[in-house]
């Protein structure tokens, strides 16, 4: 199995102990990327309590 590319996303300032929110984005292989939800996964970690772990498995 090969590697695969993460990017951890938070608030500054916040700490890991802090829950884990796995993000996977649609696209069934096809469409999208990390790149292409940044700003998807941005805006949810500016909404909600956590660290984002999102991966880039296309």
């Amino acid at each position: 199995m090969k590697e695969l590319p993460v990017n951890w996303v938070y608030k500054k300032g916040k700490k890991l102990g802090t829950k884990v929110i796995i993000y996977l984005h649609g696209g069934c292989l096809v469409l999208g990327s990390i790149d292409s939800h940044r700003a998807l996964v941005s805006h949810f970690t500016s909404e909600l309590d956590g660290l984002f772990l999102f991966i880039e498995y296309g």
